[in-house]
């Protein structure tokens, strides 16, 4: 039977006999559609990681290192061979490294990826640093996530500040969160909502005057 513009009614795209219903949660199509990927703790194996390798941006004056929130200059090359070093260690342990290669030129702390997004056992969650020389770092992180076939699941709004590094898992469902100078409350009020849907909790702690991430403390 057609309708009076010529398309079937019946058709599967307009429900008909032929519709066939999403049947998989999103949960359940993590490793099928999406990347086998999650964390849920801070000590089971290493499957994958994902880093950027520094290069010129590292290259900052003595006189703007406080600036850029470094204490002092940095020596680019030993950096560059160190971090080299490490991704082959991962690598060489059957790790997947997934590199961020960020529109040129990086920002100066664009390789402490760990600020930068924070995984759940359903995808990620793009931080959004706080300070304005950080501003933008994950946006190549969120490409790279993508490319790799990592869900993002949140990306924060508004006035929230969030950095991966103040957020850890304590078990499979629970997750102790750092309000400071790096995290604010806005983040910890979005990332809290998220995770009542997925069925998570998320307890928030204050960090104490001086401190830099919860995993620090």
């Amino acid at each position: 039977m057609n309708d009076t513009d010529g398309y079937a009614r019946d058709a599967a795209a307009y429900g008909g006999d032929g519709w066939r219903p999403r049947q998989d949660a999103h949960a359940d199509e993590i490793g099928h559609l999406w990347r086998s990927c999650g964390v849920d703790s801070e000590w089971r194996t290493l499957e994958s990681v994902l880093l950027h390798t520094p290069g010129a941006e590292l290259d900052v004056p003595a006189e703007q290192a406080d600036a850029a929130l470094f204490v002092g200059s940095i020596d680019v090359g030993r950096a560059r061979a160190e971090h080299e070093q490490m991704a082959a260690a991962y690598r060489a342990a059957g790790v997947d490294v997934i590199t961020v290669d960020p529109d040129q030129p990086a920002r100066p702390n664009q390789m402490f990826c760990a600020d930068l997004f924070v995984m759940t056992p359903q995808g990620a969650i793009l931080g959004r640093p706080a300070r304005e020389v950080r501003a933008g770092e994950e946006v190549p992180v969120a490409r790279a996530l993508s490319a790799g076939g990592v869900p993002i699941l949140k990306t924060l709004t508004g006035e929230a500040v969030f950095e991966g590094a103040d957020l850890l898992w304590l078990n499979e469902t629970t997750a102790m969160i750092g309000r400071g100078h790096r995290t604010n409350q806005a983040a910890i009020d979005q990332i809290d909502t998220l995770f009542a849907e997925l069925g998570y909790r998320l307890l928030a702690v204050d960090m104490p005057y001086g401190t830099m991430h919860l995993m620090g403390m």
